[in-house]
């Protein structure tokens, strides 16, 4: 499982928000919800080695479409295009 750490940091909660609140949140919302789910997730240089156990996370709420997001914005050096 992702470190909560790692959440805190990305997501920035309100102190009284924490990852296992949010996670149970979006399980019960997929189980009480009868439409098309679309779960997003976004890979940043924060969350990127744990993609695998993200991965196990979307098999749990078990979504309809998955849609992945990473940001790119030219003055990442992670996303720029190499010389």
């Amino acid at each position: 499982m992702p470190q909560i750490s790692i959440f805190q940091k990305i997501n920035d909660p309100h102190p009284e928000i924490d990852f296992n609140s949010v996670l149970d949140g979006m399980m019960k919302f997929r189980n009480d919800l009868d439409n098309h789910y679309a779960f997003q997730m976004m890979f940043v240089g924060q969350n990127r080695s744990y993609i695998e156990e993200m991965s196990k996370l979307v098999e749990e709420i078990k979504p309809d479409q998955i849609q992945i997001n990473t940001p790119s914005r030219a003055n990442n050096p992670i996303l720029s295009p190499r010389n």
